[in-house]
């Protein structure tokens, strides 16, 4: 991190407003009113809240048990009083972060993005695959696209492509077909123009409202649980046939099967594609409007993601470490883990690392039990305090949403102040300075990429499972760096260093039995041996391996691993990492 010029002291005296909780402030429960919500701000910003997430519930229609929000997300009045509540915090020397209903919402926009205009829809694959007799028809839903389809006598016989009829294909004789389409779902968040669509509809819609008050006012916005990226698209196979130089739809059935070189390789390129396309079309442009007004936003993203957990950051983003560095806050709620988007922050920069809590831990915390829930979350690196919920209305006790609500309802609200400042002490120090950094765990992406696709394990991800060790656990490389540089010096995108694999994935695997009986299996990709003996020539450099224990198909969690801290190196770039134990 850049070193502050501000001195510890001074941050423990007078820790700066935007290291204070800052909690999400729901617009929901009853019809908003001008004078409640002033009433609210005043009463919240003596109790020490100096940031606040504005966020409707219900933003078109009931959900989770309470009436469509009034007025509605987006409307002139609605407008009207978002204006007044800006002017209102101008003036009480509160920030305000906006929430942009694109994960967790009933807004719809992209469904209504999508209604409009059918190419914003995405496509998901479809799989029909079993053993047949000579003459057996194999078909895909009738409202699917047909893509490919594969026959092979044997298990063991190269495949022979066949041609559909309508949507489904005859078996020349007995064996194994495959058919394979792909199918309307989600919105397309691999065109640009899509994407371009749906910021236009809440980001530019801040822009024409309440421009004036961006990287003043407010400073930021907040997603919650952003939707999968696609798996496929009308135009895929074509992008990926100029991306990689061969047919894709030629080779499509080996998305699911195959552990040789090829077919690891060919499953690499797609996942890479997808990640590629959507930076592109998305997670940049996202970044590049918030770089425009000096805006962080922050994120939980859905789980197992959040968590860090391997198959579920490629199942979701296909590349989780690349599209997600596009945020200024990354982070989870309690349901994650900090330690990943500690390092993602680290790794590009970032100064602040989002902590959501603690949604759903009922009306009784105290203050003393929420500050020990917060200290292991500083601890692992997080330093931006989002506590789930204020309650603008609960209609008198009879609506709620994910209690507690944290605030002047609460018996300890007199005391919150001292609470709140603890916080911003906390947070604002652990920004402070530069991290020692003298171990980097390699996240190993790449990896993932090469043993699953749409969701699905296969090939060598089933094959280790049939040894009760995962991928996520077995080819958790590491690399344990000692320094024999000063301490301050760190892995900075200055130095060309590169994890990507460029021309492989050549996989080295060997099988064996550590002292304690446990089973090792490690998957070494070559341009990453060869940029350790780069590395070799400054640092020292060891190569080591995790392993898992926890039985058939079990996920081994980053958290797991104890004896060393994980943390996210980004799987095609320079890298700045952070480790706590």
């Amino acid at each position: 991190m850049p070193k502050s010029s501000c001195p510890l002291e001074t941050v423990f005296q007078n820790p700066a407003a935007t290291f204070w909780p800052t909690p999400i402030w729901w617009w929901s429960g009853e019809p908003l009113e001008i004078d409640r919500l002033r009433w609210q701000m005043r009463r919240l910003a003596e109790g020490g809240v100096r940031n606040l997430v504005i966020l409707n519930l219900a933003p078109a229609g009931p959900l989770y048990g309470k009436d469509a929000d009034q007025p509605a997300l987006f409307t002139e009045a609605w407008w009207m009083i978002f204006e007044q509540v800006c002017r209102e915090a101008e003036s009480l020397g509160v920030y305000l972060y906006f929430y942009d209903q694109i994960g967790f919402s009933g807004a719809n926009f992209q469904g209504r993005l999508a209604s409009r205009n059918p190419a914003f829809q995405a496509r998901t694959l479809l799989r029909e695959s079993r053993k047949v007799g000579a003459g057996d028809i194999v078909s895909l839903p009738h409202d699917s696209a047909p893509l490919a389809a594969f026959y092979r006598a044997d298990p063991a016989a190269a495949p022979q492509q066949l041609k559909f009829e309508g949507h489904g294909v005859a078996a020349p004789a007995a064996g194994h077909v495959q058919v394979i389409g792909c199918q309307v779902h989600g919105f397309n968040y691999f065109s640009p123009e899509a994407c371009q669509a749906l910021l236009e509809s809440v980001h530019g819609q801040f822009e024409r409202h309440v421009g004036s008050y961006l990287g003043k006012v407010i400073v930021g916005s907040f997603q919650d649980e952003l939707p999968e990226m696609p798996l496929w698209s009308d135009d895929f196979a074509g992008l990926f046939q100029k991306r990689f130089g061969y047919s894709l739809l030629e080779k499509l059935w080996e998305l699911w099967e195959g552990d040789d070189a090829r077919a690891m390789q060919i499953r690499v390129d797609y996942h890479t594609l997808r990640a590629e396309l959507a930076e592109t079309a998305f997670f940049k442009p996202f970044f590049d409007w918030h770089e425009r007004y000096q805006l962080i936003c922050g994120f939980d993203q859905q789980g197992p993601a959040r968590a860090g957990e391997l198959y579920g950051c490629v199942r979701l983003y296909a590349d989780y470490v690349r599209t997600h560095r596009w945020y200024a806050a990354p982070g989870a709620d309690l349901h994650g883990e900090a330690h990943i988007h500690r390092a993602l922050a680290d790794t590009y920069l970032r100064p602040r690392v989002w902590m959501e809590g603690f949604h759903s831990t009922g009306w009784g915390g105290t203050l003393e039990e929420t500050f020990d829930w917060l200290v292991p979350w500083l601890r692992s690196g997080a330093n931006l305090y989002n506590p789930h919920a204020v309650y603008y209305g609960t209609r008198g006790g009879w609506w709620e949403w994910a209690p507690p609500s944290t605030c002047f309802r609460q018996p300890y609200w007199r005391h919150y102040k001292s609470f709140a400042r603890a916080v911003a002490r906390s947070c604002h120090a652990l920004t402070l300075g530069d991290h020692d950094c003298t171990t980097a765990v390699y996240y190993p992406t790449v990896a993932a990429q090469a043993g699953i696709a749409g969701g699905i394990a296969g090939g060598i991800a089933g094959g280790i499972a049939e040894h009760g060790i995962t991928l996520a656990a077995a080819s958790a490389i590491t690399l344990h760096i000692r320094l024999k540089v000063p301490p301050q010096t760190h892995l900075t995108p200055g130095i060309p260093v590169t994890l990507r694999v460029s021309n492989g994935p050549h996989i080295l695997t060997e099988q064996s039995v550590d002292p304690r009986g446990h089973p090792r299996i490690k998957f070494v990709f070559r341009p990453l041996a060869d940029q350790v003996r780069w590395l070799a020539g400054s640092w020292h450099v060891s190569v080591f391996y995790a392993y898992c224990t926890q039985g058939h198909g079990s996920v081994c969690r980053p958290s797991h691993l104890r004896w060393v801290v994980p943390v996210a190196l980004a799987a095609h770039g320079a890298h700045r990492v952070d480790l706590r134990p």
